[in-house]
């Protein structure tokens, strides 16, 4: 099973790309965000192999693109082993059945694009953000799926100007049932975002 994330800044920049059409239909799972796409007319015809499960940009304003946008695209022949579970502004999430590979547990992925602090995706959303509302949301799936394993991809607009963007401090103690396979991370070297003079978001 090959899956691939990508934030793709407008599928119209993918679909006259034969180069990059190519390379992703070697993948089983393919989860594309900031799409900018307006309707199915704009995506139907992208992978023909593919089944498609988006939630389209949408304009906040008289002016500018479709902002956001996601998409993710299965190959057919796994339909059969693919549950959608829920869709938001947000968010795709889909159940994988365990059948489809050699997994331990069925897997549900998350496809996301958390809009950075500031944006009007967040009008007349008092008191909330992207993280907020997702935080919620995956309770209430991991409440009604305690049998699956969980996989988070996508875009969450992090930005964290020069502070860390990982945990620093990587410890066994974060993950305590998966003390027999967990590989702490080692980070020997003290990478940090080079957006110098960008914002920070507060969550």
């Amino acid at each position: 099973m090959k899956t691939v994330s990508w934030n793709i800044h407008g599928l119209s920049t993918l679909k006259s790309n034969p180069e990059v059409k190519n390379y992703i239909n070697g993948f089983d799972v393919i989860t594309l965000t900031e799409t900018w796409t307006k309707g199915n007319s704009d995506i139907c015809d992208f992978l023909p192999d593919y089944t498609c499960f988006c939630v389209h940009g949408k304009r906040r304003s008289k002016h500018g693109r479709q902002p956001g946008g996601i998409a993710v695209f299965i190959k057919t022949s796994l339909l059969c082993v693919i549950q959608l579970l829920h869709k938001t502004d947000y968010g795709i999430f889909l159940r994988l059945s365990k059948g489809a590979s050699d997994l331990l547990c069925d897997i549900i992925i998350a496809c996301l694009y958390i809009p950075n602090e500031g944006s009007t995706f967040y009008t007349n959303r008092i008191d909330s953000n992207g993280i907020f509302e997702l935080e919620e949301l995956l309770s209430d799936i991991v409440i009604a799926n305690p049998d699956c394993h969980l996989m988070l991809c996508g875009d969450f607009n992090s930005r964290t100007a020069e502070q860390c963007d990982y945990i620093e401090s990587d410890d066994i103690s974060f993950v305590q049932d998966y003390y027999d396979w967990y590989q702490e991370d080692d980070f020997n070297m003290g990478r940090k975002s080079r957006d110098v003079n960008g914002p920070i978001n507060r969550f």
